[in-house]
């Protein structure tokens, strides 16, 4: 009888333990400084406790096992009735290159029996903005192009649209643009030659000014404060006919 017993208490704690060394990947994508909570989606009964890993963020409540790198990752060790976590990323350091944190949860349930481990990559991303670079004002000559240089933070593909106001034939004109699909962290507005040319006989303007820009997730971005660039066309350089002196022969 004792036999029995012996061969049903291995045949159970197999059955328990089966799971410990696998896992369920899952992704998740955050925004870089925020604080993010994580939860157990299968419910949770009084008692049952919890064992978190967490790689590259700050958790709550807090832990003195590890210091949250990959070789020595934090850990809060099972844990009665904690089903939920929080964890804090690191700060924005605005630019367009996602960092990877591990966020990690195993259940123990009454009779110790453990359950398969929740392993989920969270890939943290800039907040998303856009802004022009360098100095916001140039002038130039009549007829030259030109290109206005933009910087991006957060994950790409970019979107950016942007208002233009002319005032290069004399009288105060409205467009829009727009730049898609930009890969990287900077793209250039550039404006053709033939879009910067003054017809009148003073100097006048050509002001681009952002308004709206997206990165790879829904929802607008921000548009930092510098967000105007003022070109200034020249009036065209005048030089008259040429004179002749003593005057040119007259014909007869």
């Amino acid at each position: 009888m004792k036999t029995i017993q012996n061969l049903a208490f291995i045949a159970l704690f197999a059955i328990c333990n089966i799971w410990v060394g696998y896992s369920q990947a899952q992704t998740s994508e955050v925004r870089k400084g925020s604080t993010v909570s994580y939860s157990v989606a299968d419910g949770h009964t009084a008692g049952q406790e919890y064992r978190w890993v967490i790689v590259g963020g700050t958790p709550t409540p807090a832990t003195t096992i590890g210091t949250g790198t990959t070789a020595d990752p934090y850990i809060i060790n099972y844990t009665a009735d904690l089903p939920t976590i929080s964890v804090t990323w690191p700060a924005d350091d605005n630019n367009t290159t996602g960092d990877v944190g591990i966020v990690k949860v195993q259940k123990r349930v009454a009779g110790g029996c453990i359950s398969v481990l929740q392993d989920m990559q969270v890939t943290r991303w800039s907040a998303a903005t856009a802004a022009i670079s360098g100095p916001n004002s140039v002038t130039i000559c009549n007829g030259i192009g030109f290109t206005v240089p933009v910087a991006f933070t957060g994950a790409p593909n970019f979107d950016l649209d942007y208002t233009i106001v002319s005032t290069l034939t004399g009288v105060s004109s409205t467009t829009t643009g727009k730049l898609t699909a930009i890969t990287g962290g900077t793209a250039n507005i550039s404006i053709p030659a033939a879009d910067l040319v003054n017809t009148t006989n003073a100097d006048q303007t050509y002001t681009i000014t952002l308004n709206r820009m997206n990165d790879g997730f829904a929802g607008d971005g921000t548009i930092g404060t510098a967000n105007t660039f003022t070109i200034t066309v020249s009036a065209p350089a005048a030089t008259g006919p040429i004179t002749v002196s003593p005057a040119s022969l007259t014909r007869r």
